[in-house]
């Protein structure tokens, strides 16, 4: 797109605040204002475009993460859910009979250790 030479603008009674920021200045220094206004205007139109685009792109990665995540623990859920009762149950009970087992030897233990404190 091509750029004239020449750009006249109108700051009417409708541009109150444009027009206050221009009073502040000499009248011969308000062009250079208003084109250093325009600058700074378009510069910080970019920045705003460039950070917004960078907030867009980190909040759809953190969204993919949120997701991924939320199926792993979907995943975990179910998995958890699939063991059987009975498989708990059979663990507790093979525990149950180790610890018993456990029990005998050590009742037999002190058993012999009593027989051997009168055998001598």
């Amino acid at each position: 797109m091509a750029v004239k030479d020449v750009y006249s603008i109108r700051i009417t009674k409708d541009d109150d605040d444009i027009r206050k920021y221009l009073e502040q200045f000499p009248e011969k220094k308000q062009n250079k204002a208003l084109k250093s206004l325009l600058k700074y205007g378009a510069d910080r139109l970019q920045e705003d475009y460039i950070y917004n685009q960078a907030i867009h792109e980190l909040n759809q990665s953190v969204k993919k993460f949120q997701d991924k995540q939320e199926e792993k623990l979907e995943e975990i859920k179910d998995l958890l859910s699939n063991i059987k009762s009975s498989d708990v149950s059979n663990i507790s009970k093979d525990k149950e009979d180790d610890n018993a087992s456990l029990n005998v030897d050590k009742a037999r233990k002190s058993m012999q250790e009593a027989l051997s404190m009168f055998t001598g």
